[in-house]
């Protein structure tokens, strides 16, 4: 069983578990890619946000990290992306990969509200606008969750369910 999941009979409607946080058991990294239409293909650059509980990673983790050329990996108490690290993705990711013009589709997530901040960090030269997908669809509609985040979500509880039953070291 992987951490932060609760064994019950199937069908059963409610579930109670205790936890310290909520967000401990729904929540661990925040994974921003992007497709350029011109180029039809992803960003060199992954953005991967993960939880550590101050914050940002200790003297450790930074000297140990795995590093890679296209991964951009920062830190956050919850795993979630936060209006600071949103404006650094799109200064740092994604605006440096884009031409001449660039439609970011984002769900209806109160971090990505801030368009005035986002604006000022955009290169003059590019033409930049966000639509945002409504509140509760975006399972349904977003391209990336369609395509890419469920085949992933998928191979990723395989791997990990590996990893847990056969007490592999991570």
């Amino acid at each position: 069983m992987r951490p932060g999941r609760t064994l019950e009979t199937a069908g059963v409607k409610r579930v109670e578990a205790i936890t310290k946080s909520e967000n401990s058991m729904t929540h661990s990294y925040t994974v921003m890619m992007a497709v350029s239409p011109s180029r039809r293909k992803f960003l060199p650059v992954l953005f991967l946000t993960l939880r550590e509980e101050k914050g940002v990673f200790g003297p450790i983790v930074s000297r140990t990290m795995f590093k890679a050329d296209g991964l951009y990996v920062t830190a956050s108490t919850s795993g979630k992306m936060t209006r600071k690290l949103y404006l650094e993705w799109s200064e740092k990711v994604l605006f440096p990969h884009m031409e001449e013009r660039c439609i970011f589709l984002a769900d209806s997530w109160k971090t990505f509200t801030d368009q005035d901040s986002v604006i000022e960090l955009k290169p003059e030269e590019l033409e930049y606008e966000m639509l945002t997908i409504p509140p509760k669809v975006t399972g349904q509609i977003q391209p990336l969750d369609v395509l890419c985040f469920r085949m992933y979500k998928g191979c990723f509880k395989k791997i990990s369910d590996f990893v847990f039953l056969h007490n592999l070291p991570v």
